[in-house]
């Protein structure tokens, strides 16, 4: 029920963005976020804070916390050198770009 009403009343702020709340800024003090209104304000968020974070924790919970056979099962299929490295790249590379793209967005926006 909470979960219903928390997208109802996001909802209804973001309809009413385009019209009765068009001048209201929620964040303007915040220099990124002056001229966003509520509706872009969590347009903002949702794509350049809960996406990034979403894939970044995925992978870290893929990689470092689904261990031995569960973590076997998924792709029992595939080669052994190829598992190997399929958990090599969701352990350190996918991570480490996730951050990279985060950190390349965040600098490029100062």
């Amino acid at each position: 029920m909470t979960t219903a009403v928390a997208t109802w009343v996001t909802g209804i702020g973001s309809v009413l963005s385009f019209n009765e709340w068009s001048g209201w800024h929620p964040m303007a003090w915040l220099p990124r976020c002056r001229d966003m209104t509520f509706y872009a304000l969590t347009d903002f968020v949702a794509s350049n804070v809960m996406l990034p974070a979403g894939a970044l924790l995925t992978s870290a919970l893929v990689g470092w916390v689904v261990v031995g056979p569960r973590r076997e099962r998924e792709i029992d299929r595939e080669p052994a050198r190829l598992r190997q490295l399929l958990w090599i790249l969701l352990k350190y590379l996918c991570p480490a770009a996730i951050a990279a793209v985060c950190l390349a967005a965040i600098i490029h926006r100062s």
